[in-house]
């Protein structure tokens, strides 16, 4: 693994132990991660150091990042193993008392770290805060009127729970600050996993009673357009899914309460016939593309 840090800029340091540590995992993703990076570099919260793991590359990823001289940006670069493993070198990397995740294809708005922070800090029994955010589904979609809210929280509880989050994942990587102690008791993320990794974690901190406070207001954007994206994979989803509520359930399934119990039933249920869907849908694809030929 190789560790690097730009040369200094002007007029900023690096603080000796910072508040925040931001990660953002990427592997080519050239054409994206700057516009990550500076939508960090323009917080208003300025406590922060950002690690960029870089997972495997083999475009100018790393060069773009490099070029970069601003002292709080460390580059780390490891061989290809997936999102799960960047961010957890990350989390290993980090000083920081919180970790934000930033995936390389999305943006934060300029106060997202300081109105989820300061939440955190007030709230002493929070270990998470998630935020809402838009969802940029295509390029031409510039303005707020045609981006789409991705979540629609409701604020009026100002929490989130189990049973909120075992109906869908609401909670978006890139619009979530965990606490770093958290994050450690509870093993990071799952390398096992290809995709819901995080939806794995999230499920783990809920059951263990950890308060998860809500921003209802989009402090971000996710840019659902880029290509490469696993999530558009329907078929690993619906796989790493059933394997992730498994893997839940099994760790953490005598945390559950009745209610929760049969949450979680309903959901593993729905998500066992969307596998069994999306697979019956690729063995006829394949037959009839073999009848057509």
């Amino acid at each position: 693994m190789d560790t690097r840090n730009p040369a200094n800029k002007p007029g900023l340091s690096l603080p000796e132990r910072p508040k925040i540590s931001v990660v953002i995992p990427c592997c080519n993703s050239e054409k994206t991660v700057l516009d990550a990076v500076d939508s960090v570099l323009r917080q208003s919260e300025r406590d922060f150091e950002l690690i960029v793991v870089d997972d495997g590359s083999t475009d100018n990823t790393a060069a773009l990042v490099e070029s970069l001289a601003d002292p709080r940006i460390k580059l780390v670069r490891q061989e290809n193993k997936g999102a799960a493993a960047a961010r957890n070198t990350g989390i290993n990397t980090a000083r920081g008392d919180y970790v934000a995740f930033l995936d390389h294809d999305d943006v934060w708005f300029p106060a997202f770290l300081e109105r989820t922070v300061t939440l955190l800090e007030k709230e002493r029994r929070a270990v998470m805060v998630a935020a809402n955010q838009y969802w940029q589904k295509h390029p031409d979609e510039t303005d707020m009127e045609t981006l789409h809210d991705c979540v629609g929280f409701d604020n009026s509880k100002g929490l989130i729970f189990f049973e909120d989050i075992i109906q869908r994942n609401i909670i978006s990587t890139s619009a979530c600050v965990v606490r770093r102690k958290t994050l450690l008791q509870h093993s990071c993320f799952d390398e096992g996993l290809k995709v819901a990794e995080d939806y794995h974690l999230w499920l783990k901190i809920a059951a263990s009673q950890g308060e998860i406070l809500v921003v209802a207001e989009p402090l971000g954007i996710s840019r659902r357009y880029v290509d490469g994206s696993l999530v558009k994979d329907k078929l690993l989803m619906a796989r790493d899914g059933l394997l992730c509520l498994d893997k839940f359930h099994q760790s953490h399934g005598h945390l559950l309460s009745g209610a929760e119990h049969k949450a979680f039933r309903k959901m593993r249920r729905n998500t066992r016939l969307g596998l069994l869907y999306r697979e019956l849908r690729k063995k006829l694809r394949s037959c009839l593309y073999g009848c057509a030929t």
